[in-house]
């Protein structure tokens, strides 16, 4: 099955960008899964992946307008942490919603947090930096009924297959409730039998 609009498609992939930083997901052992052709991943990397089929390896450099984008905003500002709620928790490279002055939400990346202060930046991490990849094309597979109408996947370990399982499960949890069941009933008739002996 070849990766298309529609398919889920399961990978694993090491990512580095210029500056150092990089990011595996072997290593933790969590695929990505996602759902082809809805935007859910960088475009560069999305159009990498279309046309393959699992198993596949392949490497991939996504330039800063294909990846996560130029940088367009004026780098971080600080911010009072007074201004967020005080149970919030920060840390570098999470990304918080916030309003403009019209009231419109828009997403920022902390930065850096020291003190009383929080950095924030409406640019990505990743803006402005090329993207190099090495994907290993694990699965592709037809999304579930619940996965189309969700529009995402739900796991890299969802699909027809955990479906069978969860239904061979609750088959032999039946079996096993009218095995005891019977038991009760055949031990009930023997006390039953007993007292008329007796």
């Amino acid at each position: 099955m070849q990766v298309e609009d529609g398919k889920i498609v399961v990978f694993h992939y090491s990512l580095t960008t210029e500056g150092g930083f990089s990011e595996d997901t072997r290593t933790a052992g969590n695929p990505m899964a996602y759902l082809h052709g809805k935007g859910q991943l960088v475009p560069g990397l999305e159009r990498a992946l279309a046309g393959r089929s699992a198993p596949d390896r392949f490497q991939v450099t996504v330039a800063a307008v294909d990846g996560f984008g130029e940088r367009k905003g004026s780098g971080p500002q600080a911010v009072p942490r007074k201004e967020f709620g005080k149970d919030t928790k920060f840390a570098v490279g999470m990304p918080l919603e916030l309003k403009d002055s019209a009231g419109r939400p828009v997403r920022v990346w902390v930065t850096k947090v020291q003190g009383s202060r929080v950095w924030i930046d409406v640019d990505h991490p990743f803006a402005g930096k090329v993207l190099d990849f090495d994907v290993e094309l694990l699965v592709v597979r037809d999304p579930t009924p619940e996965e189309l109408s969700h529009g995402h996947a739900h796991g890299a370990r969802a699909g027809p297959e955990r479906a069978e399982r969860e239904r061979l499960e609750e088959q032999r949890h039946g079996q096993q409730e009218e095995e005891a069941d019977g038991r009760e009933e055949r031990e009930r008739g023997e006390r039953v039998a007993a007292r008329q002996v007796l």
